[in-house]
């Protein structure tokens, strides 16, 4: 279990520590969802998350899930080709798409392990942040039977 703290540390760790210059935006609200957006002159990540509760969890997977993609446009940038990335970000469902994602998942893996470790926050944040990247991929897979919301 993740608390609202542990998700605004999670904030600061990637603005300041990791991706100086990177804007993250989170908003309490109704459900859980979160966006990645190519720098520009608004957040590059905007997380929604649940205006009350004890369970942050969720919100902070898809936090690094976002850094992730932040990652994968600062490799493209640094290969001078964005526009791949671009492309790959609007694919609808399907294995291509997936394999984005999924990339996506493994980058915020990686910064996740670095905070918890940081943070000194239980290790099994990561077992179940890898069972949530797991759903997500299938999704994004289109296979039928896949309800990850």
């Amino acid at each position: 279990m993740a608390g609202w703290e542990a998700l605004a540390r999670a904030k600061a760790f990637l603005c300041w520590d990791v991706f100086p210059g990177l804007s993250i935006q989170l908003i309490r609200t109704g459900g859980t969802t979160s966006y990645y957006f190519p720098p520009n002159r608004r957040a590059g990540i905007t997380l929604f998350c649940p205006a009350e509760g004890s369970d942050y969890s969720r919100a902070l997977f898809l936090l690094f899930h976002e850094a992730g993609h932040h990652e994968q446009f600062l490799q493209g940038q640094n290969d001078g080709n964005t526009d791949e990335f671009r492309r790959l970000l609007d694919l609808p469902d399907g294995p291509e798409r997936a394999a984005f994602e999924e990339k996506a998942w493994c980058l915020g893996e990686i910064l996740l392990q670095r905070f918890l470790k940081e943070q000194q926050l239980s290790a099994q944040l990561l077992e179940e942040y890898r069972d949530f990247a797991r759903e997500s991929v299938t999704s994004y897979r289109g296979e039928k039977g896949s309800d990850f919301t």
